[in-house]
């Protein structure tokens, strides 16, 4: 922390429009969103869903979840979410799984 009265750079809060910096198109992020943190039409509520007025709250948790992933593994944290994590972003392509190794 610096001084007080000494302005600098702050921590940025997640947001998933920062996964466009490493060429992630948003468009189709939708379902891998939903299959990562378990939202579905069944069991959540019409506003956290695809579209809902509370979708940017969703949205905000999943980019945490990619923010703060190799934290979490290193700190043994949030190990479900961390894995779901994994194992969507393999299936829908967005990387290859290379073992507990290659988080």
């Amino acid at each position: 922390p610096q001084p007080w009265g000494r302005l600098c750079v702050t921590p940025k809060p997640p947001k998933i429009s920062a996964l466009t910096a490493i060429g992630v198109d948003l468009v189709g992020l939708g379902p891998l969103v939903d299959c990562t943190l378990l939202v579905d039409k069944a069991t959540t509520h019409e506003d956290f869903c695809i579209g809902g007025r509370l979708r940017p709250v969703v949205e905000c948790a999943f980019a945490a979840v990619c923010m703060y992933y190799k934290d979490c593994v290193r700190n043994n944290e949030q190990v479900f979410a961390c894995i779901k994590l994994r194992e969507v972003v393999v299936e829908y392509g967005y990387a290859k799984f290379l073992g507990d190794a290659g988080h």
